[in-house]
């Protein structure tokens, strides 16, 4: 509780008028100060009352049941209550919640009772609570201001952006796809000419055709074919700072997943934490390869079996706990299993030069030709490491390697300062990777596919 300006003001005056009185001993000077003494120890005496009892004077009750719906961020959930106040004062309404817009925020001091609109956005998954609702309170004369908080229960629930992708998944193993038989060249990275376009933005400028830009006057791109013929590895480095990152990197991980299986490519699967592999699938038919994608996706974000949505649950529920079975019965750290689970656990002290090590060994196994290696990563690390390995592949192997980021550029930081430091540190990467000539898709998981 503190004085508004009005009331600072007041107090000024009333300091004058004191000194006044004792002054020139005027009763008029004293009653005007007795008065005014009066106004300004009543209106504090009032807010203190309020302040210490506010759900005697404030109620807010929920107008809608629907405020346990589960959205997928982006989306917008509305709702609306109802609040009542007791006796006369302005008042602003707040949450602590920065993605729940409350309109109208305020109430004058005639008003007894009002409809609240509620309005819930945000890109970030996870289960968001209200339970109180932050009150600012000027007295009936405008002279004191104190704040309270009244008890208001929401919650919103927003799933992660893995599900959607999930579904894909499960349409795909479920055989509702419409997948054909055999491949088709598809337009992408590779190394056969497909066809010429304008320049769009997010293209690689290592694609472009100069000779071709200078007779149209225009950039021109050279589209190449994406041999769909070939075999991948999916690597998913599961470092990340919080779960919007962790569901970024799923998904963007079982897109590509979804992506090979509907071209009929075959693939396979690697999973590490930047020390250890957690998991391994050979290259395989796409569908093995794919059910086994979902349960680590999944697993990965952590979703729970009540969040999956019908359509889901049968084929998503059998993945992941075949998934987390596999990795309960790896807990032994047995090497000799690998062949039968898919899974690998290293003994002992390990860094990341031994887990490209062990990724080199998978490639160098295919005795066909090298595959492709797809690297999801939040790029937590320097990159020098996954540069060194991208181009060890290359030059060794002859096998291609693309490093994939969604994390980049989008930041999640608490202020200004923060955010512009995470760009900088995003600018040395993508510049570090330009100048190795790595191979890189950064941006929306959507986007990251579109660009493969």
């Amino acid at each position: 509780m503190k004085p508004t300006l009005r009331g600072r003001i007041l107090l000024a005056v009333l300091v004058g008028l004191a000194f006044c009185a004792i002054l020139f001993q005027d009763i008029l000077i004293l009653i005007a100060f007795i008065v005014l003494g009066a106004l300004l120890l009543g209106e504090a005496l009032w807010m203190k009352i309020v302040t210490l009892r506010p759900e005697k004077w404030f109620g807010a009750s929920n107008l809608e049941s629907n405020f346990d719906k589960r959205i997928y961020p982006g989306e917008v959930l509305g709702g609306k209550f109802l609040f009542t106040k007791r006796g006369s004062g302005t008042l602003s309404i707040s949450s602590d919640l920065r993605f729940l817009k409350i309109n109208p925020d305020n109430l004058e001091s005639s008003e007894r009772s009002k409809e609240i609109q509620l309005q819930f956005k945000t890109p970030f998954a996870g289960e968001y609570f209200v339970r109180k609702l932050n009150l600012s309170l000027l007295g009936p004369l405008r002279l004191v201001q104190g704040s309270c908080a009244v008890p208001l229960s929401l919650k919103f629930t927003v799933i992660p952006r893995v599900i959607q992708a999930a579904i894909t998944s499960s349409r795909l193993l479920a055989g509702r796809s419409g997948i054909g038989e055999t491949p088709v060249n598809l337009p992408g990275i590779g190394t056969e000419f497909y066809e010429m376009r304008g320049y769009q933005i997010g293209d690689d400028y290592r694609q472009i055709n100069w000779k071709a830009s200078a007779r149209w006057g225009e950039l021109i791109i050279n589209e190449r074919m994406k041999e769909v013929g070939g075999s991948y590895y999916i690597v998913l480095e599961t470092r990340a700072r919080d779960y919007f990152e962790r569901d970024r990197l799923a998904t963007t991980f079982l897109q590509i997943a979804n992506t090979l299986t509907m071209s009929r490519s075959k693939f396979g699967v690697v999973i590490h934490d930047g020390e250890n592999v957690l998991s391994v699938k050979r290259v395989e038919i796409p569908e093995k390869s794919l059910s086994f994608a979902l349960g680590i996706a999944l697993d990965f974000v952590d979703v729970k079996q009540e969040d999956l949505p019908e359509e889901l649950t049968a084929v998503a529920s059998s993945s992941l706990l075949a998934n987390r079975r596999m990795a309960s019965e790896m807990r032994l750290e047995v090497v000799d299993q690998i062949e039968e689970h898919g899974r690998l656990s290293l003994q002992g002290s390990v860094t990341l030069r031994d887990v490209y090590s062990h990724l080199i060994d998978l490639v160098r196994e295919e005795r066909s030709e090298p595959p492709e290696i797809l690297y999801v990563s939040g790029s937590e690390s320097s990159l020098s490491e996954e540069i060194e390995f991208g181009a060890t592949l290359k030059r060794k192997y002859g096998a291609n390697f693309i490093l994939i980021d969604p994390t980049m550029p989008w930041v999640v930081e608490a202020s200004e300062r923060e955010a512009y430091e995470a760009y900088l540190k995003f600018a040395s990467k993508l510049r570090a990777l330009e100048l190795s000539r790595t191979e890189y898709a950064v941006g929306d998981p959507s986007t990251v596919i579109s660009k493969l």
